[in-house]
């Protein structure tokens, strides 16, 4: 069963954010879900998944990417039963970003 609040910002997720919580950066078709602890991202990436799917989207687990930044253990996120890759570094829009909270020039 789904959540019906699929407004993340407006739920527990999230980081602090000044005294703010911000949950989620969106841009287009690409979105970067933000959160304290691995728990709370599988519970909004379930979240973002079933909600999908009620307008006949999903989240295409090839493209998603997944980093955990300042933690060095880290468990399988899925989406639908599939694995969600884990990666040190990657790109965001523009941006570089990497799991321990440096933004690199270039990567590769």
């Amino acid at each position: 069963m789904c959540s019906t609040n699929t407004d993340f910002s407006k739920h527990y997720y999230g980081i602090t954010w000044g005294s703010e919580k911000l949950a989620d950066l969106d841009f287009a078709y690409d979105l970067a879900l933000l959160c304290n602890t691995q728990e709370e991202l599988q519970e909004m990436t379930n979240s973002l998944q079933c909600n999908a799917a009620k307008v006949g989207l999903c989240i295409n687990t090839e493209k998603t990417k997944a980093t955990i930044v300042g933690n060095n253990t880290v468990s399988a996120l899925t989406v639908n039963g599939t694995d969600i890759k884990h990666v040190d570094n990657f790109q965001y829009l523009a941006s570089y970003m990497s799991n321990d909270g440096d933004l690199p020039r270039a990567l590769g």
